[in-house]
């Protein structure tokens, strides 16, 4: 009897072949180019399953055959993470939905958890929302709506599912921002700043009470009194959201500057918040308060009642430098051994210094870990003769 088997008619007198697993091929040696020139791209390379192909029933290769990597990760002039979702949703306008056209924007709300932040979720100008084509967005698309806490993790949509990379860019690296929103940082290059106040504000008049410096981060502000009072906020003197009198800013995302700053008016709570979910800000913030009523008559009661917290640079210079320990004792004694020393990066601020990441240090200036060390060669062996030593043999006679 014979078998096609790889396109060849194959007896099978002795058998038919037992099954062949397959296996993985080397990685591609260089990454595809960035997909995006900023905001959060992707570069991709690629192994085959091809070393052996599996054949005859035998099992296909284990685990990814594409590996992806962040890359050009600094924020976009003036383009925020909701306006380039905003962008992929406009680019369906020219597309039908039941046979009809509308304009598209991103539909950004904390109800979207997991890997459904991923899909092209968009919202019509009649307010309504579908799934767009083709269905998910761009690989590199930041995928995280409100999570206010988790802005030290880097999420990113990988064929429309949210994956979590180090802020590297590199999966599995286990690098996060610190609370100054460095990568890998020490957490020592800003201080904490909070507030409160409960006098602050005009009547019928909005009035600055904080101002927020230009690479602030971790931003958040609560008003415990929004039944008499409300508040606003500036960038670069530019009005970002302002209610009128009696009536608090639209709770929503308001893209400004490259940043992205969240209100919530929580009526129910007498309560409304300010965060600011990107970071570190872009321009000077000014938070003011306005008055409903006059405490003069009515008391305390209609006063302000505000809260802030957020981190802000410190002002003292900050230095980076390669530092290393003592070397090592020489690994032989002859023939040529290497000498040993571990080097780090140094953080100092204001004169008081710190280990941190390497990244922060300069990676063409770093010192080697190593010297050689004892390079004379090793005495050759010879042999040595030393003189017949005298052996007396005693014979018995019986």
């Amino acid at each position: 009897m014979q078998w096609c088997i790889s396109g060849e008619c194959v007896s099978t007198s002795d058998g038919l072949p037992g099954p062949v697993d397959g296996g993985w091929s080397d990685w591609e040696a260089e990454f595809s180019q960035c997909s995006r020139s900023c905001g959060t791209g992707v570069r991709v390379r690629k192994r085959k399953c091809n070393d052996p192909t599996p054949v005859y029933g035998g099992l296909a290769c284990e685990g990814q055959g594409r590996e992806v990597q962040l890359c050009n990760m600094m924020p976009c002039h003036n383009v925020t993470l909701d306006n380039y979702k905003n962008e992929q949703c406009s680019a369906t306008n020219g597309v039908q939905f039941n046979n009809q056209y509308y304009t598209w924007r991103a539909f950004l709300s904390s109800i979207i958890k997991g890997n459904n932040v991923c899909k092209l979720q968009c919202i019509s100008n009649a307010n309504f929302y579908a799934l767009r084509e083709p269905g998910k967005y761009a690989d590199g698309t930041r995928c995280w709506h409100d999570e206010t806490g988790e802005q030290a993790l880097t999420k990113a949509c990988v064929d429309g599912l949210c994956k979590e990379f180090g802020c590297d860019g590199v999966t599995g690296s286990g690098r996060i921002k610190d609370v100054c929103g460095r990568c890998d940082g020490s957490g020592r290059t800003c201080k904490r700043h909070v507030g409160r106040i409960r006098n602050g504000g005009a009547v019928h008049d909005f009035k600055t009470f904080l101002q927020i410096p230009v690479n602030s981060t971790a931003i958040k502000i609560t008003n415990q009194n929004l039944r008499y009072t409300h508040m606003s906020v500036e960038a670069d003197g530019e009005i970002v959201f302002r209610g009128q009198m009696f009536i608090p800013p639209l709770s929503q995302r308001y893209s400004h500057s490259g940043m992205i700053i969240k209100y919530l008016a929580d009526a129910f709570h007498n309560k409304e918040h300010i965060w600011v979910l990107s970071g570190p800000t872009t321009a000077v913030l000014d938070v003011s308060v306005i008055l409903l009523h006059n405490p003069r008559y009515l008391g305390s009661r209609v006063k302000p009642d505000i809260t802030w917290e957020f981190y802000a640079p410190v002002t003292e210079p900050v230095r980076y430098y390669w530092q290393h320990e003592m070397l090592s004792g020489c690994t032989v004694t002859c023939g040529g051994g290497i000498k040993i020393r571990r080097v780090f990066c140094t953080e100092n601020i204001g004169g008081e210094a710190g280990e941190v990441s390497d990244l922060f240090c300069d990676s063409t200036k770093r010192p080697s870990e190593r010297r050689s060390c004892q390079s004379q060669p090793c005495p050759v062996p010879v042999w040595v003769v030393g003189q017949w030593s005298l052996v007396c043999q005693v014979i018995k006679i019986n």
